[in-house]
């Protein structure tokens, strides 16, 4: 899947412009393999998970190896595990490391066609002056 953003609205002779960046674990050159240091927000501020308790999901925590956690009864029946900052998250856990975005410039496509910056820059600058003269 791709997230692109239509530039210029497209009529007859007018070029498509678009920017856009894969999505994905797939695409490499845009994302890389990071761990909860990386700046995971539960690994920096801890988090909380809230279960029903004598449930399948309370024995889960339980038996959690390598977790720090903290429990408070709440009303109606649940649990609140308080997991302090510093330890793995549970997403890392189930779907292995996160991804980041790696900086770099995006992808941009005039008529589908992919182009390097400068070229595209020039083109785009082109239509839009040939749209704002016509009007």
């Amino acid at each position: 899947m791709r997230s692109s953003i239509p530039l210029l609205a497209s009529g007859p002779g007018q070029d498509r412009y678009r920017i856009g960046r894969p999505l994905g674990r797939r695409h490499g050159e845009f994302w890389r393999r990071a761990t909860c240091r990386d700046g995971c927000a539960d690994y920096e501020n801890g988090w909380q998970t809230v279960v029903p308790a004598g449930g399948p999901l309370e024995r889960m925590v339980r038996e959690l190896r390598g977790y720090e956690f903290r429990e408070t009864r709440l009303d109606g029946g649940l649990i609140e595990f308080t997991f302090p900052a510093g330890q793995r998250c549970f997403k890392a856990v189930q779907h292995g490391d996160h991804i980041v975005q790696i900086e770099r410039d995006p992808l941009l496509r005039r008529n589908g066609k992919q182009m390097d910056l400068e070229p595209w820059m020039e083109s785009w600058n082109e239509s839009v002056e040939a749209v704002v003269t016509a009007r």
